[in-house]
Protein backbone atom coordinates (compact mmCIF):
# COMPACT_ATOMS: atom_id res chain seq x y z
CA UNK A 1 0.00 0.00 0.00
CA UNK A 2 2.75 2.29 1.05
CA UNK A 3 4.18 1.40 -2.71
CA UNK A 4 1.22 2.69 -4.73
CA UNK A 5 1.13 6.05 -2.54
CA UNK A 6 4.54 6.33 -3.08
CA UNK A 7 3.97 5.52 -6.74
CA UNK A 8 1.01 8.04 -7.07
CA UNK A 9 2.92 10.91 -5.33
CA UNK A 10 0.58 10.93 -1.95
CA UNK A 11 1.60 11.75 1.36
CA UNK A 12 1.12 9.26 4.14
CA UNK A 13 -0.44 11.29 6.96
CA UNK A 14 -1.43 9.07 9.63
CA UNK A 15 -2.35 5.39 10.09
CA UNK A 16 -5.75 5.27 12.27
CA UNK A 17 -6.19 1.84 13.12
CA UNK A 18 -6.62 0.05 10.01
CA UNK A 19 -7.24 3.93 7.82
CA UNK A 20 -5.22 5.47 6.64
CA UNK A 21 -4.66 9.26 5.61
CA UNK A 22 -3.03 10.33 2.50
CA UNK A 23 -2.71 13.69 1.26
CA UNK A 24 -1.96 15.08 -2.26
CA UNK A 25 -0.75 18.69 -1.33
CA UNK A 26 -0.90 21.57 -3.32
CA UNK A 27 -0.84 25.71 -2.48
CA UNK A 28 -4.00 27.09 -1.23
CA UNK A 29 -3.77 29.30 -4.75
CA UNK A 30 -3.10 26.60 -6.95
CA UNK A 31 -4.83 26.70 -10.37
CA UNK A 32 -7.22 24.54 -10.90
CA UNK A 33 -5.09 22.45 -13.20
CA UNK A 34 -2.99 21.58 -10.32
CA UNK A 35 -6.47 20.68 -7.88
CA UNK A 36 -7.59 18.36 -11.11
CA UNK A 37 -4.26 16.64 -10.88
CA UNK A 38 -4.00 15.77 -7.58
CA UNK A 39 -7.69 14.81 -7.42
CA UNK A 40 -6.71 12.52 -10.66
CA UNK A 41 -3.60 11.09 -9.02
CA UNK A 42 -6.12 10.24 -5.54
CA UNK A 43 -8.55 8.70 -7.58
CA UNK A 44 -6.08 6.64 -9.67
CA UNK A 45 -3.89 5.64 -6.74
CA UNK A 46 -7.34 4.80 -4.66
CA UNK A 47 -7.87 2.70 -7.57
CA UNK A 48 -5.37 0.58 -7.85
CA UNK A 49 -4.58 0.27 -4.38
CA UNK A 50 -7.76 -1.85 -4.30
CA UNK A 51 -6.62 -3.82 -7.17
CA UNK A 52 -3.02 -4.52 -5.99
CA UNK A 53 -3.80 -4.40 -2.04
CA UNK A 54 -7.33 -4.93 -2.02
CA UNK A 55 -7.03 -8.09 -0.02
CA UNK A 56 -4.70 -8.55 3.13
CA UNK A 57 -4.50 -12.24 4.75
CA UNK A 58 -2.27 -13.26 6.86
CA UNK A 59 -1.74 -15.80 10.10
CA UNK A 60 -4.16 -18.20 10.92
CA UNK A 61 -6.36 -19.13 13.75
CA UNK A 62 -7.03 -16.32 17.01
CA UNK A 63 -3.84 -15.40 15.11
CA UNK A 64 -5.53 -14.05 11.87
CA UNK A 65 -5.64 -10.94 10.24
CA UNK A 66 -8.10 -10.29 7.41
CA UNK A 67 -8.38 -6.57 6.21
CA UNK A 68 -10.34 -5.44 2.86
CA UNK A 69 -9.76 -1.95 1.41
CA UNK A 70 -12.20 0.40 0.52
CA UNK A 71 -11.71 4.66 -0.12
CA UNK A 72 -13.33 7.68 0.36
CA UNK A 73 -12.01 10.65 -1.14
CA UNK A 74 -12.73 14.76 -0.20
CA UNK A 75 -10.91 17.56 -1.46
CA UNK A 76 -10.11 21.28 -0.83
CA UNK A 77 -8.60 23.48 1.62
CA UNK A 78 -6.67 21.52 4.52
CA UNK A 79 -5.11 22.56 8.03
CA UNK A 80 -2.33 20.99 9.82
CA UNK A 81 -1.87 20.98 13.54
CA UNK A 82 1.01 20.07 15.83
CA UNK A 83 -1.35 19.41 18.86
CA UNK A 84 -0.41 18.28 22.47
CA UNK A 85 1.83 18.43 25.43
CA UNK A 86 5.76 18.06 26.07
CA UNK A 87 4.50 14.17 26.40
CA UNK A 88 2.60 13.63 23.24
CA UNK A 89 1.75 15.32 20.67
CA UNK A 90 -0.57 14.64 17.68
CA UNK A 91 -1.02 15.78 14.22
CA UNK A 92 -3.93 16.94 13.87
CA UNK A 93 -5.73 17.52 9.87
CA UNK A 94 -8.71 19.66 9.50
CA UNK A 95 -11.08 21.21 7.18
CA UNK A 96 -13.96 20.50 4.47
CA UNK A 97 -12.37 17.32 2.54
CA UNK A 98 -12.36 15.81 6.24
CA UNK A 99 -16.32 16.51 6.00
CA UNK A 100 -16.65 15.02 2.88
CA UNK A 101 -14.28 11.76 3.41
CA UNK A 102 -16.86 11.64 6.35
CA UNK A 103 -19.89 11.45 4.34
CA UNK A 104 -18.36 9.53 1.66
CA UNK A 105 -16.10 6.40 3.06
CA UNK A 106 -19.35 4.72 5.05
CA UNK A 107 -20.75 4.48 1.66
CA UNK A 108 -18.15 2.13 0.18
CA UNK A 109 -18.06 -1.28 0.29
CA UNK A 110 -15.57 -3.49 0.31
CA UNK A 111 -13.60 -2.84 -3.30
CA UNK A 112 -15.03 0.38 -3.65
CA UNK A 113 -13.60 4.25 -4.25
CA UNK A 114 -16.65 6.68 -3.24
CA UNK A 115 -15.87 10.41 -3.99
CA UNK A 116 -17.38 13.69 -2.82
CA UNK A 117 -19.21 15.64 -5.14
CA UNK A 118 -16.36 18.24 -5.00
CA UNK A 119 -13.92 15.23 -5.97
CA UNK A 120 -16.40 14.66 -8.76
CA UNK A 121 -16.20 18.19 -10.43
CA UNK A 122 -12.69 17.91 -10.76
CA UNK A 123 -12.77 14.32 -12.28
CA UNK A 124 -15.83 13.37 -13.57
CA UNK A 125 -14.45 13.98 -17.12
CA UNK A 126 -11.90 11.91 -16.54
CA UNK A 127 -13.68 8.76 -14.45
CA UNK A 128 -16.26 6.77 -14.93
CA UNK A 129 -18.86 7.18 -11.71
CA UNK A 130 -22.21 6.47 -10.40
CA UNK A 131 -24.00 9.07 -8.25
CA UNK A 132 -25.08 7.53 -5.17
CA UNK A 133 -28.58 7.92 -3.14
CA UNK A 134 -26.43 10.32 -0.84
CA UNK A 135 -25.30 12.62 -3.56
CA UNK A 136 -21.75 10.98 -3.71
CA UNK A 137 -20.19 9.32 -6.56
CA UNK A 138 -18.93 5.54 -6.81
CA UNK A 139 -15.85 5.92 -9.15
CA UNK A 140 -15.66 2.66 -11.80
CA UNK A 141 -12.60 3.68 -13.97
CA UNK A 142 -11.53 5.43 -16.60
CA UNK A 143 -13.18 7.39 -19.74
CA UNK A 144 -12.21 4.92 -22.40
CA UNK A 145 -12.14 8.78 -24.49
CA UNK A 146 -8.89 11.04 -23.43
CA UNK A 147 -10.43 14.45 -22.39
CA UNK A 148 -7.91 17.44 -22.36
CA UNK A 149 -7.05 17.17 -18.55
CA UNK A 150 -6.18 13.41 -19.40
CA UNK A 151 -2.80 15.19 -20.52
CA UNK A 152 -2.10 16.30 -16.73
CA UNK A 153 -1.56 12.39 -15.53
CA UNK A 154 1.97 11.52 -15.39
CA UNK A 155 3.00 9.28 -18.37
CA UNK A 156 -0.13 10.72 -20.72
CA UNK A 157 0.49 11.75 -24.49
Amino acid sequence: LIDVVARYGGDIIKFCGDAVMILWPCDMDASQGVQQANAMQAAECALVMLRECGEYDVGKGQEAVSLRLHCGIGCGPMYGYCVGTEDRWEFLVAGDPMRQIGEAEPEATQGQVIVSPEVWDLIGRTFLGTKTPKGNWLLRDHKVDHSPIDSLRPGAS
